[in-house]
């Protein structure tokens, strides 16, 4: 497959929140170094990664956290160079926010495209093709995942879908319209402009959903659906979850 040999994608793995739901684990360690298979969640992430043309990756951290993560880098068996981003923050009162780390890295990290992956998500499958349909796309492309249950379905953002092009996106609905989610994994051309509008004109700054929703209304966003295992570790009993099926 051909691609312009200018283009370049950096990836983002957004790896600043405190993970208040929890405690006492994170009180001390970031939820993206909390082990599941014998290693960090962001080892897992790395590797999936590193099966992909990437220019760098960089992962988004805060004050508290940075040091650690510092420490982790030696160990990360990656051939694409990873840079450790300290956006500022030192407790979850003054947070910035998964969207502003967004930016945050955008700007300090510019690419033609970027890849943005929670670094609390963990799954099994392949970004080969994803990585591929993006850069052919040169629109944004959204990893859907259907979880399979309504129930299941209230606790993420909800997607609708003609063919492959989302048509409504829904932010934690409390009557879903389906079981297809949003995956916090992204990519997005020319992020950093889209990221800056969004924020000159919007308070919400924490759920990324909130600025895929907008970001419908701006540019035909497109879905691309992963299969296999695939998990959100928000909470205590996620992360066992994880720790049962990974």
């Amino acid at each position: 497959m051909f691609f312009p040999l200018l283009f370049n994608m950096k990836a983002i793995v957004l790896a600043a929140g405190y993970a208040t739901r929890l405690h006492p684990l994170t009180i001390n360690t970031s939820k993206c170094l909390l082990e599941v298979a014998g290693r960090p969640i962001l080892d897992h992430i790395v590797e999936k990664l590193n099966e992909l043309d990437l220019d760098e990756i960089i992962v988004v951290t805060n004050a508290r956290f940075y040091k650690d993560f510092l420490d982790w880098l030696p160990s990360a068996e990656t051939k694409i160079p990873i840079k450790i981003l300290n956006d500022g923050s030192t407790c979850n009162e003054n947070r910035l926010g998964g969207i502003a780390d967004m930016l945050l890295a955008a700007e300090k990290f510019p690419a033609d495209e970027h890849m943005f992956i929670a670094g609390d998500n963990l799954f099994d499958f392949s970004l080969k093709e994803f990585y591929n349909k993006a850069i052919q796309l040169k629109k944004p492309l959204i990893g859907v995942y259907d979880i399979g249950s309504i129930d299941k379905a209230r606790n993420f953002g909800v997607v609708e879908l003609q063919n492959d092009k989302i048509v409504s996106f829904e932010e934690k609905p409390s009557m879903p319209k389906s079981t297809l989610v949003a995956t916090l994994i992204y990519a997005i051309p020319n992020a950093k402009f889209y990221l800056q509008e969004y924020l000159q004109n919007n308070s919400a700054k924490d759920a990324p959903g909130h600025f895929i929703k907008w970001l419908l209304n701006k540019t035909p966003c497109f879905a691309y659906k992963f299969e296999g295992k695939w998990c959100d570790i928000g909470t205590k009993e996620a992360l066992e979850e994880a720790r049962l099926n990974f």
